[in-house]
């Protein structure tokens, strides 16, 4: 009996050290799964569900990938993912890739975004590193700090402003231990690949604006296996022609508004000669700005002073392919020379005077200066600069070296090549990536279609005649769109008092 009673306990203890073991490597699994990069775990949607998604069941994680992409073990970043199902998927999933860079695409495309792109399959949309709702969040005083240089005055002023909030973001960033490098388009194509591979998707179609489309022709090079299709709408190129050529392009888009009012005879005969209105306003407004008072949130108000590089900006940010507004834009540069000055000038200051740029500032300095800064970029510029109007003329990134220590090699800067069906659209009145770039663009691409719509500028939102070229295109990306549309789609008919608005 004691023998069994000995053999037993021994079974027993060496059952309870296999079952310890087997405890011990199980939870060293679990653990492996919580720290393994790159990761996808489930999440809360930080926004509310968008009216034209009530159907659709949402899905929103985090995917968690090494900052710097050459130290996979090392800092761990996260960026915000969400996924619409339908209930019925027959297409490939579409993933939606936004720009800026540091915008945000839970932002961008879930409040405004059409169904009919997502009727028949997933839709992903996220946010990039840096971006909107991922993390890290750079420096959260410089989101406020755009209120305080909206009411300088001068344009030393400004500049002196921006260059300290910059140094003090700089020291942030590198005192949280940000690897600054770590945030370019090259690590970011490299989420966007962990992104559908996490997702278990095998390919997808990219839907891709602006800066996003820089970012999705780096996926091309880098994932073609994985890419089904690809929509880059107002790309932005490979390298520093965007960046370096902003001057040339702004002054054509410009003079594309003084053309078409020209040829519009109701606008010709009210405004003749609104081309020497906008340089002769530019340089009053340089020399004398002019000061507008306009209405914060409550009862209270301030003060902004309109000089030429505010002009400039303003029409750029807030008018250029805006058919509405833009049909304004000859008006209003008649009135603020030679009219209802102060209504004019309420009128184009309070199309936005109280959106902040923030942290997708910090990411545009970052993405840009790593991406395209240095003597190629410096050579191409000063070339625009001997050719553009000095109005148009800024310091495109000249304060990169403060932001970044290290650049891009420009062998990063050759052209996609790839026969994956690629459509590209572009806006007559893009003063930042014209219908030239995209040219460019689609010279080596095997398999393009291109298309430019007569009243847009850069990144519209796709509606119409646009949103029906998009639906046909990832229908059958293999298939010419049919476009007869666009010869439909009317020019900008520009308003000549303020009654005819």
């Amino acid at each position: 009996m004691e023998f069994f009673l000995h053999y037993n306990m021994r079974i027993t203890l060496r059952f309870a050290a296999i079952a310890a073991t087997f405890l011990i490597l199980l939870d060293a699994a679990h653990a492996s799964a919580q720290t393994r990069v790159p990761r996808l775990d489930p999440g809360d949607c930080p926004f509310q569900r968008p009216d034209w998604a009530q159907a659709l069941k949402i899905e929103c994680s985090w995917l968690t990938v090494p900052e710097t992409r050459s130290k996979p073990s090392g800092r761990t970043i996260r960026l915000a993912v969400a996924v619409l199902h339908t209930s019925t998927p027959a297409g490939p999933p579409l993933v939606m890739v936004h720009g800026g860079p540091g915008l945000s695409g839970l932002r961008i495309f879930l409040p405004a975004f059409r169904s009919e792109l997502a009727h028949n399959r997933d839709l992903v949309i996220y946010d990039q590193r840096g971006s909107g709702y991922s993390e890290p969040k750079f420096c959260p005083k410089y989101t406020s700090a755009r209120d305080s240089a909206l009411l300088l005055r001068t344009l030393e002023e400004r500049e002196k402003f921006w260059d300290r909030q910059d140094r003090e973001c700089i020291a942030w960033l590198h005192g949280e231990g940000i690897d600054v490098s770590a945030y370019n388009t090259v690590a970011s194509a490299a989420d966007l690949i962990d992104l559908r591979k996490a997702l278990g998707y095998e390919k997808w179609d990219v839907y891709s604006g602006s800066y996003g489309a820089r970012l999705a022709q780096e996926a091309i090079r880098q994932d073609p296996a994985g890419i089904r299709s690809v929509v880059l709408a107002s790309p932005v190129t490979r390298g520093p022609a965007t960046q370096a050529e902003v001057a040339l392009s702004t002054q054509r888009a410009l003079e594309k508004v003084w053309t078409q009012c020209a040829a519009q005879p109701v606008c010709s005969t009210a405004f003749p000669t609104v081309s020497a209105d906008f340089f002769a306003l530019y340089d009053d407004l340089t020399k004398s700005p002019y000061p507008v008072t306009f209405a914060r949130e409550g009862s209270t108000s301030d003060t902004i002073w309109l000089d030429g590089r505010r002009l400039l900006g303003m029409i750029r940010e807030h008018m250029l392919g805006r058919p509405g507004r833009l049909a304004r834009l000859p008006l209003l540069l008649k009135e603020l020379r030679r009219g209802d000055r102060q209504r004019a000038a309420q009128t184009l200051v309070g199309y936005d005077t109280t959106s902040t740029l923030g942290a997708q500032q910090i990411v545009i300095h970052l993405v840009n200066c790593y991406d395209v800064y240095g003597p190629v970029f410096r050579r191409m510029r000063d070339s625009v600069y001997a050719t553009a109007n000095k109005v148009f003329r800024n310091e495109q990134l000249n304060d990169c070296e403060k932001w970044q220590t290290s650049f891009a090699d420009s062998t990063e800067y050759a052209p996609v090549r790839t026969d994956i069906p690629v459509l590209l659209t572009t806006g007559r009145f893009d003063d930042r990536t014209p219908t030239e770039h995209a040219k460019r663009i689609a010279a080596t691409l095997a398999h393009a279609y291109l298309f430019e719509f007569p009243n847009e500028g850069h990144d519209a939102r796709p509606v119409g005649c646009h949103l029906s070229i998009l639906t046909q295109f990832f229908d059958n990306p293999s298939r010419a769109p049919d476009a007869a549309c666009i010869a439909s789609i009317p020019e900008v008919q520009f308003v000549t008092t303020w009654d005819s608005q």
